[in-house]
């Protein structure tokens, strides 16, 4: 193997379905902008990463797969990056079918002051907590210091715990989209993972990337062992 330890997601591939033979794009932005709405960039429009200071973003004549889970009856909780749009309200995930959203909206920043790459003095995280969730509503929490790839873990098991919590009080199904900031720039990353490859005769950059995909896979494991807490396991797809 690759020697970067990833139990939980290898699990997953072990007693899941592993894809070997699909298509992505290797940007951000149109990859999410393919997944949420089900086109390609050739379809969408959204064909590189969308810059800091652009009024691009996922075309909004365009029904998203949020929007459609919530016409079949569904909650629908996004967490973590989201890369589709911000230059007006209208772009953000509480107006593209989610009814809640942590996270940031930008395309990348650091992982612990949670600051904007390349323009330090903005700071992006924020809790959108309802649908259509715009000036009045949006609010920028202060999580500086707290490593993304946990910020965002403690999140997602929330979500889940507290739909777990109320699911004998609803018969709506939950669709959580998990979109961890992890392993892209800025190689950042605790020292405790780090730690882990101190003795491989790996590149400095290497063992970053390993630990920051360690510290994720952490994550994953937490998030599937709040499903299997709750009791939602057996009735839930993952995909990852």
């Amino acid at each position: 193997g690759s020697g970067i330890h990833t139990p939980n997601s290898d699990r997953l591939a072990q007693e899941g379905i592993y894809l070997d033979n699909y298509y992505v794009l290797p940007y951000c932005s149109p990859t999410r902008a393919s997944l949420m709405s089900s086109m390609y960039p050739i379809h969408h429009g959204v064909a590189t990463p969308i810059p800091e200071t652009s009024t691009a973003g996922l075309p909004l004549n365009l029904e998203t797969l949020p929007d459609l889970l919530k016409r079949g009856g569904y909650q629908t909780h996004a967490v973590g990056k989201w890369h589709l749009g911000y230059s007006k309200w209208e772009y953000t995930p509480t107006f593209r079918g989610f009814d809640s959203f942590f996270g940031f909206y930008t395309g990348g920043q650091d992982y612990f002051q949670h600051s904007i790459l390349y323009r330090p003095q903005i700071y992006d995280m924020r809790f959108d907590k309802h649908p259509y969730c715009g000036a009045a509503c949006s609010q920028i929490v202060d999580e500086r210091g707290n490593y993304s790839t946990h910020l965002f873990t403690r999140k997602a098991v929330q979500v889940i715990s507290d739909y777990a919590a109320a699911e004998k009080e609803n018969d709506q199904p939950l669709f959580l989209y998990l979109a961890f900031q992890a392993v892209h720039a800025p190689d950042q990353v605790p020292q405790e993972y780090r730690n882990q490859y101190a003795d491989k005769n790996w590149t400095e950059i290497r063992k970053i990337y390993a630990a920051m995909l360690t510290a994720a896979d952490e994550g994953i494991g937490n998030v599937t062992a709040a499903l299997m807490k709750g009791g939602l396991w057996d009735e839930t797809l993952v995909i990852f």
